[in-house]
């Protein structure tokens, strides 16, 4: 499905900057004396928390519309191969027709 390939390209760049932000910030944390051209760097860490908690957000968002559309790919699957209950009902009174 396109849209679900789309979808799993956006959790992708999503799961990269997440990983890039907290590698920075793990530089910031380990070693923030080495950081000179930074002279704020409560501001800078806060930065990077506020990135972080955004690109989190929308992975979680975008996880929920990845297993949204599975399902309902999964359920148009179903319909096709089985038909749906109204198919049925309609096959049973074809039968009590008959």
């Amino acid at each position: 499905m396109k849209g679900l390939g789309l979808l799993r390209a956006v959790k992708e760049g999503l799961v990269g900057e997440i990983a890039k932000e907290q590698a920075n910030l793990g530089i910031y944390m380990e070693n923030p004396v080495g950081i000179g051209e930074h002279s704020n760097l409560v501001d800078e860490v806060c930065g990077f928390v506020d990135r972080l908690a955004t690109a989190q957000d929308k992975l979680n968002m975008t996880q929920e519309l990845i297993t949204k559309f599975e399902m309902l790919v999964e359920k148009e699957r179903i319909i096709e191969e089985w038909g749906t209950f109204e198919d049925n009902d309609e096959d049973e009174d074809d039968e009590r027709e008959e």
